[in-house]
């Protein structure tokens, strides 16, 4: 595989950031979960899974340490690319990197199962890893012992922690993709 250059990695991941938006699962409901409370007990009403399986391919992608659109390596470079004179820029990506990092460890909904807090990274990976993209069996177990409560409260962190991280994904694209139009990046020592 042929290696990128720092520039090519910001406009891919400008460019996966467009794709994540105009995913299916945004005009049909977005990235959202609702309880309903009916005479058979408790609904969760959650996106089409072919459509969040289809949106977790483009995500999975900006999460995955080893691809070239890792968003903690692309906030990175952001910032160690910034040229002098938009140096000041530099707090702008040290928000986003703490925003991230904040979003994994917690939300505003605290859940416990078992008396354990369920963290929005532990859940995230849980369902990459035993449900989406791999066969882990420890994960697969993790999933097996959620399945067991009535509410599915790790579906909601889940669906939750998706459109925190996807927020936070946007915003650092927006950014990235304004600052290329505006040469906030040097790129001449590639």
């Amino acid at each position: 595989m042929t290696q990128m250059s720092d520039e090519e990695k910001l406009k891919l991941f400008v460019r996966r950031c467009q794709e994540l938006v105009e995913c299916r699962i945004w005009r049909e409901g977005g990235l959202s979960v609702r309880l309903s409370f009916t005479p058979n007990g408790v609904v969760l009403d959650e996106p089409d899974k072919d459509n969040l399986r289809s949106f977790l391919t483009l995500f999975r992608q900006m999460v995955a340490p080893r691809e070239p659109v890792f968003i903690e390596s692309i906030v990175t470079l952001a910032k160690t690319r910034l040229a002098s004179n938009f140096a000041n820029e530099a707090s702008r990506f040290d928000d986003y990197l703490h925003k991230w990092n904040f979003a994994l460890e917690q939300s505003g909904l605290q859940i416990s199962v078992d008396g354990e807090p369920l963290s929005p990274k532990h859940v995230l990976k849980t369902y990459i890893d035993g449900e989406y993209f791999h066969n882990d069996v420890k994960d697969q177990q993790e999933l097996a012992r959620f399945a067991q409560f009535g509410v599915r409260v790790d579906r909601i962190r889940f669906i939750q922690t998706l459109a925190d991280l996807t927020e936070i994904m946007l915003s650092v694209g927006n950014a990235i993709g304004y600052g290329l139009k505006q040469d906030w990046f040097e790129f001449a020592l590639e």
